[in-house]
């Protein structure tokens, strides 16, 4: 999109029907979804602040994060893009500073969320926590 605001952190619906995503034209980020169809119809999903959109499995949820929040909106299946009203799932200060637009997963299986959260300041132990199989493999469509 062509605009004067910063639009980044695009997300595709895995119906391939919307696209989430965040942009600062009122002055702080906030998520939008486009129709991908050609009408080109817009909504606004957040109004107090949201980055880094993600669409679960199903489609029936768009996660995004708002300050140190992690949020759900749930949307209503059909032609037309309906959202209700958001939730927060769990708060945490963990890293937003990723330079891919997202900086958590979801496992399109479980359901179950990756973070990264950064080492408490002063802390001399240095342990690495690795966490294996956690993504399946998934075949490509």
């Amino acid at each position: 999109m062509a605009t004067a605001a910063n639009e980044y952190a695009g997300a595709v619906s895995a119906g391939r029907q919307w696209l989430a995503y965040q942009s600062d034209e009122t002055g702080r980020p906030e998520i939008y979804v486009r129709d991908l169809g050609g009408s080109g119809a817009r909504w606004q999903v957040t109004f107090q602040g949201g980055e880094e959109p993600h669409w679960s499995q199903d489609g029936l949820q768009l996660f995004y994060r708002s300050a140190n929040r992690l949020m759900a909106a749930p949307l209503e299946p059909g032609k037309t893009f309906r959202s209700g009203q958001p939730r927060g799932l769990f708060d945490g200060a963990y890293n937003s500073g990723i330079e891919s637009g997202r900086s958590y997963d979801v496992n399109p299986l479980s359901g179950r969320f990756l973070l990264v959260k950064p080492a408490d300041e002063g802390s001399s132990t240095r342990t690495v926590r690795m966490v294996l199989n956690w993504a399946l493999d998934l075949p490509v469509r």
